[in-house]
């Protein structure tokens, strides 16, 4: 019973920070991540080629 109540505003207060840290975070991260990859394929490819 005690957890439900603190559960609660826990989980709103989070709610919007959740929200703003995933729209600022998830524009970012797939940037980077497609970069990294695509950067590590031509490595791999480089290094398979050679």
């Amino acid at each position: 019973m005690c957890l439900s109540p603190i559960e609660i505003p826990l989980t709103q207060l989070s709610l919007p920070q959740v929200k703003s840290d995933a729209i600022k975070p998830l524009p970012a991260p797939p940037i980077p991540t497609n970069v990294e990859s695509k950067t590590n394929t031509t490595d791999s490819i480089q290094s398979t080629k050679t």
